[in-house]
């Protein structure tokens, strides 16, 4: 029988990967077709075993004389193939411990175990779900090893199914009942609709609708133009999970006049979605994920004085009252006189609030 033993993430795990990347690239030359750091150990901050998987990609697994004795010749032994299984073979190095898999050009299983890796660096909820179930998987004792990565197969196709489908909807934060994701060429109606509801647009404009010629030239092209300038940053398409429906969307990006590590929050949603507490489940999640994936200092959001629930929302996202200013707004809308706040939460404060 054999236990597993997860230890905490370490630094040195992506710099022995990149040893061994040099040292196969010096053995293989271009036979090399592509090295990857996979597995739990190339995703930060994941407890994992401290053995280094990589998966290379050569021009044809069945030619092991091609590359079997360079590796060798560098400490690698060949422990199997498995013609049957996307032509695999596998290749172990002691000290330091590391599976060296190897994949023929175009293969489904190291797009899985990219799509895997990726998305775990990304999203932190299904990075603590992983951990959460190696954890439990670690307090029993296996027949061997293998074993314990059978064990795991359930968990792991779970996140690469979320994983793919959030690639295929370039979905950013996903919380209990919400989606949020990149906006496309095709939301043009949705935003349309959101800014021709009066109600919506009160506190925006005081109830002037945005025509579509402005959304099509202006707002979306802008939209979509934060996607080419940051993977963080920009405006994002709600949808309700339960109905698939566009509630309408949220912004997350750096606020007029504060540096980047400042993002400012934002939102706006359609009158149906109001009085269900999507605001602040959003809200909270994209702070989160400011704190803890895109290593923000500080959150704000400004609102107007009058706007009761846009504050409270704030407030209910753990965010404080830091100032109350004036501006002048194009269009007049009810309650500018008593004029504006900005909320803002730190780094610290998130912390604090978390413990």
């Amino acid at each position: 029988m054999v236990t597993v033993v997860l230890e905490e993430y370490s630094k040195e795990w992506p710099a022995r990967f990149e040893h061994e990347r040099r040292d196969i690239v010096a053995a293989l030359g271009g036979r090399a077709v592509a090295i990857e750091h996979v597995g739990s150990t190339s995703v930060p901050t994941l407890k994992a075993k401290p053995v280094i998987d990589i998966a290379l990609v050569v021009p044809d697994t069945t030619d092991e004389d091609a590359y079997v004795p360079a590796l060798v010749t560098i400490g690698y032994e060949f422990l199997m193939r498995e013609p049957d299984w996307f032509e695999h073979r596998l290749l172990r190095r002691d000290d330091p411990r590391v599976n060296l898999h190897v994949f023929p050009p175009a293969c489904d299983e190291v797009d899985r175990m990219i799509a895997f890796r990726e998305h775990l660096r990304a999203d932190a909820a299904d990075r603590a779900h992983y951990q959460s179930a190696k954890e439990v998987l670690a307090q029993s004792e296996w027949p061997t090893m293998q074993h314990y990565a059978d064990a795991k197969t359930g968990v792991i196709a779970e996140i690469v199914g979320r994983a793919r489908r959030d690639a295929r909807m370039h979905v950013v934060v996903e919380t209990e009942r919400l989606i949020l994701r990149r906006f496309t060429t095709d939301d043009i109606d949705n935003l349309v609709e959101l800014d021709g509801d009066p109600d919506v647009m009160l506190h925006v404009t005081g109830g002037r609708i945005t025509p579509r010629d402005e959304i099509e030239t202006d707002f979306l092209p802008a939209f979509l133009g934060y996607y080419e300038r940051s993977d963080g940053y920009g405006f994002w398409a709600v949808v309700e999970k339960s109905t698939g429906d566009f509630l309408g969307w949220f912004h997350f990006r750096p606020g007029e006049g504060h540096p980047d590590e400042e993002p400012e929050l934002g939102y706006r949603l359609r009158k149906s979605a109001w009085g269900k507490g999507y605001a602040t489940e959003g809200s909270i999640a994209l702070i989160d994920r400011g704190f803890t994936d895109l290593g923000v200092r500080r959150v704000i959001a400004e609102t107007m004085v009058a706007h009761t629930g846009s504050r409270r929302v704030m407030e209910k996202a753990g965010m404080r009252v830091v100032r109350t200013f004036e501006q002048d707004w194009p269009y007049p809308i009810p309650g500018d006189e008593h004029g504006d706040v900005e909320y803002a939460i730190t780094r610290e404060e998130w912390e604090e609030q978390r413990r």
